[in-house]
């Protein structure tokens, strides 16, 4: 195995994690980010006697329209704001709510509104690292607004490369992503460390040629066999400059 070079992190439960989570089982952690949080406030506000016991079917539909509109590359928060219209548009739809004015107020305030803090190790860490000269990025499958809320926490400049799914139109399963992103780093995979709190993608990375570690914060989530775990980034030192 090859010394490590850079580090190629997922951004989701890896370096950040919701402000406000949503109730999430272990084998599902992208549902603490849905449906955002400022839902509950702004719907009640408006309709103050509505049932959200259908939520959770209402979310997966709309993750349906959303996972066919990420084929679409787009680059701009503001296009980011169109496809969540459309992701609030099936929610409050299947909840019994039609009101096209509300499902924009909740897509513009998901896009532009933090959300995501990093992680009380992130910070330290991602100091450490770059003053070890690693090249480090960022690949997530994700919409334009993360890259905003980097520059927002004052993080982007650890990163030689940001490659955000949204931009290519491809979800993160794609093996042309790791290709984008293994281009961006300028460093080659097989010295390269990408590490991600989902195991199939870090899979996908490894059968790429990368080196590869599942980042496991909650001690519930299901462990796949021939995978490293770490569970938090401290132990990201001993993987990367050992």
């Amino acid at each position: 195995m090859k010394p490590i070079r850079a580090i190629l992190f997922d951004s989701g439960e890896v370096l950040m994690r919701p402000i406000a989570p949503a109730d999430a089982p272990p084998e599902q952690p992208w549902r603490k980010y849905f449906p955002g949080p400022n839902f509950e406030a702004m719907v009640h506000a408006k309709y103050p006697g509505i049932k959200l016991d259908g939520l959770d079917g209402a979310i997966l539909l709309g993750m349906e329209e959303l996972d066919r509109l990420h084929t679409q590359p787009i680059w701009t928060p503001e296009e980011e704001v169109g496809h969540f219209d459309e992701f609030y548009r099936i929610l409050l739809d299947a909840l019994g709510v039609s009101d096209p004015g509300l499902a924009h107020e909740l897509a513009r305030d998901r896009v532009y509104e933090p959300e995501i803090e990093p992680y009380p190790d992130a910070l330290e860490i991602l100091d450490r690292l770059h003053d070890s000269g690693l090249v480090m990025g960022v690949l997530s499958e994700a919409w334009p607004s993360l890259e905003l809320n980097y520059s927002r926490l004052g993080l982007r400049d650890y990163f030689e490369a940001f490659i955000i799914s949204a931009n290519h139109g491809i979800l993160k399963d794609d093996p042309k992503l790791f290709s984008i992103a293994q281009s961006r780093m300028n460093v080659p995979a097989e010295e390269t460390l990408f590490l991600d709190d989902w195991a199939p993608y870090v899979q996908i990375a490894i059968d790429c040629g990368f080196q590869g570690a599942v980042v496991a914060r909650d001690p519930g989530v299901p462990r796949t066999e021939g995978l490293p775990y770490i569970t938090d980034l401290t132990e990201v030192e001993e993987l990367a400059l050992q």
